[in-house]
């Protein structure tokens, strides 16, 4: 069983920023001096990269983005229920004649 370390987004960001500028250091010196796969930084790099060149994809935070997930939700099945209410309404209306 292997236990995954999980990174705050500011290691993430000043190990981006450290690889950016990392003058003779190779990457793998880096990664290593960091405790983290050289693969790893590579990942964070792309994706910070793809977060600088179009912001307005990347713009939600992640909990913001499960939020929006659970209202959508939340509003379908509050549509749906207010369908079978109509229906229901509408029978009883209907057998009450």
């Amino acid at each position: 069983m292997s236990k995954r370390a999980h990174h705050t987004d500011e290691f993430k960001i000043e190990a981006v920023r450290l690889l950016l500028s990392r003058g003779e250091r190779s990457v793998t010196e880096l990664a290593d001096d960091l405790g983290i796969n050289a693969n790893q930084l590579y990942r964070w790099r792309k994706r910070f990269e793809k977060a600088v060149l179009n912001p307005s994809e990347h713009a939600l935070e992640t909990a913001e983005q499960a939020e929006i997930r659970r209202l959508k939700k939340e509003v379908d099945r509050l549509r749906m229920e207010r369908e079978i209410l109509k229906k229901a309404t509408a029978f009883f209306a209907k057998e009450s004649r």
